[in-house]
């Protein structure tokens, strides 16, 4: 968890400082973690996003 903390911070820090107030701050990280789990790919993950990862587990696990 502390490793994903910090790439968000280090890749998303310009977009989190600039927010005026709680909402905005609080839009901002929800729209980061949907791109994270949606579109980032993770090299741990073998070149998948994480919610690809899941879907994918999932499936393997269903067709066994």
């Amino acid at each position: 968890m502390e490793s994903c903390n910090g790439k968000i911070k280090d890749e998303y820090l310009d977009q989190l400082t600039v927010t005026k107030n709680y909402n905005e701050l609080k839009n901002v990280v929800k729209k980061i973690i949907n791109l994270w789990n949606r579109e980032r790919i993770h090299s741990g993950l073998k070149g998948q996003s994480p919610d690809e990862f899941i879907h994918n587990y999932f499936e393997f696990k269903k067709n066994k």
